[in-house]
């Protein structure tokens, strides 16, 4: 009975996990138009901003995954997120 609780909550995690990388995904898609745009044509002030904060999000999911690999996550993990801001390292479709 509380395998199948623990099951369920895993289940929900992971689901709102990837709903959270998919929107992070749309916005590296985003990213990369600007960019192809950049090439092309100067950019506004906004759109600058934007990539800005795109490019940012990208790198904070880069540095998850990377962290998520390495050896022994499963304790450097929790630790890493004691000490460093959740702002820091998390992308911003994962603060909400």
């Amino acid at each position: 009975m509380k395998t199948s609780i623990q099951i369920q909550r895993l289940n929900a995690t992971l689901r709102l996990f990837l709903e959270r990388l998919t929107l992070e995904l749309s916005g590296t898609q985003e990213l990369f138009a600007l960019l192809a745009k950049s090439a092309k044509q100067p950019l506004t002030e906004s759109e600058k901003i934007q990539v800005r904060s795109l490019s940012l999000n990208l790198l904070k999911i880069a540095t998850v995954l990377i962290l998520l690999v390495l050896p022994f996550s499963f304790v450097t993990m929790p630790l890493i997120y004691k000490v460093v801001p959740k702002h820091v390292l998390m992308p911003s479709a994962f603060l909400s």
